[in-house]
This record gives structure tokens, C-alpha cells and sequence, in this order.
């Protein structure tokens, strides 16, 4: 594993358990899908998973948190720099549902067809 993908790995690991504790009593669910730093390490963009509620809102206010959630991963992993961190929506999911759907209903167009 390159040093890169270990730090994606850890920063993923560690925004996941801030982002858990900011979110907890929140509605909706959050989700770090992946992390992709910069070669100098200085940057990240962070994709992020929303489940049961406003995707705009939730990335919004991870955006606003961001020196916060920068902080406290400062104080949870041993890096000479923290990097600047991006959040960016992950429509990956919602992409797949919609596919989802719509492959069932082709399959029942198709049933109500052949009867």
C-alpha cells in the first residue's frame, strides 16, 4: 500500500468517527465513501454519503465544520500536515438506486406485456 492510500485510508477512518460524533444526534445518515489526497498531502477531498436527508444541507455544514473536523483529526493522527479538506457529495448510490429502479420497472413493463 502506497503512503498515499494509507493516509486516504486513515483520514477516511478518522473523519468517519467526527463526522459519526457531530452527526449523532442528527437526522439522517452520513457517510465518508472515499478520500483522495494530494500527492503533497496538503489537500484531500473528502465524498460523502447522504442518507434520509437534505444532501446539500449536510455537505453545507461539513463544509462550515471543516477547521473543526481538521482540529480533531490533528489531535487523533501523527502527520506534519493536516490537510485542507474538500467535501464533495457522492451521487454514487443514489445513481444505483435510480438504475435499480428503473431496471424494475422495464422488468414489470415486461410482465404486464407478455400477459
Amino acid at each position: 500500500m502506497s503512503r498515499i492510500e494509507q493516509v486516504n485510508s486513515t483520514l477516511q477512518t478518522e473523519i468517519s468517527k467526527i463526522v459519526g460524533v457531530f452527526e449523532s444526534n442528527k437526522e439522517g445518515l452520513v457517510t465518508i465513501t472515499g478520500v483522495e489526497t494530494s500527492e503533497d498531502l496538503k489537500n484531500a477531498t473528502i465524498w460523502v454519503s447522504v442518507i434520509g436527508a437534505d444532501a446539500e444541507a449536510k455537505i453545507n455544514e461539513l463544509r462550515k465544520y471543516s477547521s473543526k473536523i481538521r482540529h480533531q483529526l490533528h489531535a487523533r493522527i501523527k502527520m506534519r500536515y493536516i490537510p485542507y479538506l474538500t467535501f464533495r457529495w457522492d451521487k454514487s448510490g443514489e445513481q444505483a438506486a435510480r438504475i435499480e429502479q428503473l431496471l424494475h420497472q422495464i422488468e414489470s413493463d415486461r410482465n404486464k406485456l407478455d400477459q
